[in-house]
């Protein structure tokens, strides 16, 4: 197993990240060169979000003829039925593997509408590629700026190296594990709490995801509160409005304007929602050098990217169970999956529950 220098578990496909990536750009609707059951999931979940897809359904007899001619006609239709300001296209391992360069098939087209079309067959090694794809052709075509696009590049080289080194990229196979539940993680931080110690929540997530995670700090600040212990906890977030993607801009924007409404102080802003491996490290720093009187650490959303389980007890609340796994061999006292996070934050302008968040609230109601 040691000589294996690849995952042997599933790991993103880097078509999704570029779907995903067009969504944020504020695209309108997407079309897939590619067979109709490729990406369904990621799909049908962009279809939640408001974004309208497309595919062109390649069959065996276009994988030989040739599929060009499907994809001139989607646009077509696009054309005379719709309209979209972006339409993003993204052709696949098939359209790839059959020589057909998406880019090069639309080039001479006129459409009402801006196309950004780009090559991004799953076999690419890691899904950041098909990331960098979207956006170096969106800073040609003049949608996000040049200094945006180097930011964005230098996310993803040090997200590859954070998944590589404490994530589930690492090579090999690695296992899965069901972690505790939420009453065991809600009891720890109420116990603390109780103890008239201190408590430092992390909000260290990414994009959307925040919609849900930020119930967390919510809660446990609600749960201090109630304690008569506010000035126990320190808040520390990455929801830096000023850079990112449109979308993601607007997503912090909205939840740091909630978090406001709702009276919760964030002690240290460490930066923006789709930065969280430098926001991580500012995390981590910040407690090392200033708080070194935390009991217990509460990191939500990429705690893998917060190195502070070394230093500090540090509850871990992330989403799946190879996560979960990957945080208690690095040795977080406690690790709690956050299920299906993806799908609850699916076209959502507001927090929504967390399983934590509510299992704090309960051991509250219970105590009276």
């Amino acid at each position: 197993m040691s000589s294996i220098k690849y995952s042997l578990h599933p790991r993103p496909n880097p078509i999704a990240a570029a779907l995903f990536t067009l969504r944020d750009l504020d695209a309108d609707a997407m079309v897939l060169h590619g067979p109709s059951g490729c990406n369904f999931r990621a799909l049908r979940l962009l279809e939640i979000d408001g974004v309208k897809v497309f595919t062109t359904s390649l069959s065996d007899y276009d994988v030989i003829m040739g599929g060009s001619s499907k994809l001139l006609q989607v646009l077509k239709v696009l054309e005379e039925q719709f309209t979209f300001q972006l339409v993003g296209v993204v052709g696949t391992c098939c359209s790839s593997i059959i020589g057909e360069d998406v880019e090069q098939i639309i080039e001479h087209s006129n459409y009402p509408f801006k196309v950004l079309a780009v090559n991004v067959p799953a076999y690419q090694s890691g899904n950041v590629i098909g990331v960098l794809r979207v956006v170096e052709k969106a800073a040609q075509m003049g949608l996000i700026s040049y200094e945006e696009l180097e930011r964005q590049k230098r996310i993803m080289r040090e997200a590859l190296q954070l998944e590589r080194l404490r994530g589930i990229g690492a090579p090999g196979y690695l296992p899965t594990a069901e972690g505790h539940s939420p009453q065991t993680a809600a009891k720890a931080i109420i116990k603390v709490l109780k103890k008239g110690e201190r408590v430092a929540v992390i909000l260290n997530t990414k994009k959307e995801l925040t919609y849900l995670y930020a119930d967390i700090l919510i809660a446990v600040n609600e749960a201090a509160e109630k304690l008569s212990r506010q000035d126990l906890v320190v808040n520390i977030a990455n929801i830096d409005c000023e850079w990112g993607l449109p979308k993601v801009r607007r997503d912090a924007s909205i939840i740091s304007r909630e978090l406001a409404e709702r009276g919760i102080i964030i002690h240290h802003v460490t930066g923006c929602l789709d930065d969280y491996p430098a926001s991580g490290r500012r995390a981590a720093e910040l407690l090392m050098n200033e708080y070194h009187d935390i009991s217990l650490a509460v990191v939500v959303g990429i705690p893998h990217a917060v190195p502070i389980e070394q230093r500090f007890k540090a509850v871990g609340i992330a989403n799946g169970n190879r996560t979960i796994a990957r945080l208690l061999s690095l040795g977080f006292f406690q690790a709690v999956n956050e299920p299906e996070v993806h799908m609850k934050v699916l076209g959502k302008k507001a927090i929504i529950p967390s399983q934590v968040g509510n299992a704090l609230r309960r051991l509250l109601r219970s105590a009276g």
